[in-house]
């Protein structure tokens, strides 16, 4: 993975984020730390917030984060490793009608980025340790949430999954 001029914490957050906007079934945008600004400068509103999904937000994992170890006496070879937490928000289909019909409907949409086994059509493992992309170590799905009924007149309807990501070099 590159070291981009602004640090390592950075380039591997940076390349995290091309690696998810290049999985061949993701079609949404993905931002590190927050979404951007509304053009009203003030809070979204609900078709602000419709436009704007699907997306992936990346940031540091609660309680974790990025760490630098030497795997060496001499302190020459170290290995950079971190956990950071994707979370992802989807609107949800009028065709997605039960409860079950929407969780198939995220562990479609989740799946299908973390993993095509399709290196034509590839998803974030398929992706994992090619040329400037981190080794990916561990993927963790969290439960899928639907934003309440009483907030969808504010917030749109959509489904919200946490997946938490591992990456490093060391195998």
């Amino acid at each position: 993975m590159p070291i981009l001029p602004n640090g390592p914490m950075h380039a591997a957050v940076e390349a995290i984020r091309q690696a998810i906007a290049d999985c061949h079934y993701w079609t949404g945008n993905t931002y590190i730390d927050a979404l951007p600004r509304p053009a009203s400068g003030g809070l979204y509103t609900v078709n602000e917030l419709a436009t704007a999904r699907p997306f992936a937000l990346i940031q540091q994992a609660p309680g974790d984060g990025w760490d630098c170890e030497s795997k060496t006496a001499g302190g020459d070879c170290y290995i950079a490793r971190g956990h950071v937490r994707i979370s992802f928000e989807f609107p949800v289909p009028d065709s997605v009608l039960t409860d079950s019909a929407l969780g198939l409907y995220v562990l479609t949409q989740v799946g299908r980025v973390i993993w095509t086994g399709d290196l034509n059509n590839p998803g974030l493992l398929d992706l994992s340790g090619q040329p400037g992309r981190p080794y990916i170590r561990r993927v963790s799905v969290g439960d899928y949430g639907r934003v309440p009924p009483e907030d969808v007149k504010d917030l749109g309807d959509f489904v919200a999954v946490d997946v938490d990501l591992y990456w490093g070099n060391d195998g």
